[in-house]
């Protein structure tokens, strides 16, 4: 260049024009505290909840490690699942921004019986008891008859009614009732 008096050497400047920075992405962070137990047979829930500082960032919900048969809803986060057996289940759930950047939270479900361990059932019997009761000499006997081998019995008051008196096989001269309870089942 020349001004008109000097010669100088040329120098070369490069100018850069460029937007305002934008902010760095930052990862969002799980805001709940999780349901650690559970119970078999009993439908579970647990509601991950997390926030990005980064508007509009699209979060994105996942299990890297769950017991068979336990979901998360990728949108909202509700992880659901029915435990099958008692036992200490570890889980992890992440959250994805949109960045790509994510957090993570670990935790372990204990899952108990529902109530006590299935067993075989038991019966326990009131054994079978007889009570004598004696008709006569109070009250009225009635009529005499032969013992044949065959005790009368009345199953609408469950009792075995002996006849006494006297007769040439038998003799009695008493009369009474048996009564025979069946056993009670408990």
């Amino acid at each position: 260049m020349n001004d008109g008096t000097v010669d100088s050497n040329p120098d070369t400047v490069t100018i850069v024009v460029s937007s305002p920075l934008l902010p760095a992405n930052q990862a969002p962070t799980i805001t709940s505290t999780p349901v650690t137990s559970a119970s078999v047979g009993q439908p579970y829930s647990y509601d991950v909840d997390a926030t990005d500082p980064d508007a509009g960032d699209v979060l994105t919900y996942t299990l890297t490690t769950a017991p068979a048969g336990m979901t998360i809803d990728s949108v909202t986060g509700l992880i659901d699942w029915t435990p099958v057996a008692p036992g200490i289940y570890p889980v992890i759930a992440e959250v994805r921004d949109s960045g790509n950047l994510s957090a993570t939270q670990s935790f372990d479900v204990v899952v108990s019986s529902s109530g006590p361990a299935n067993q075989a059932p038991s019966l326990s019997v009131v054994p079978n008891f007889v009570q004598w009761q004696q008709l006569t000499p109070a009250g009225t006997p009635p009529t005499a008859r032969a013992y044949t081998g065959a005790m009368p019995y009345d199953a609408v008051n469950d009792r075995l009614i002996l006849f006494g008196g006297n007769d040439t096989n038998y003799s009695l001269p008493e009369w009474h009732l048996l009564k025979l309870f069946s056993p009670k089942f408990q």
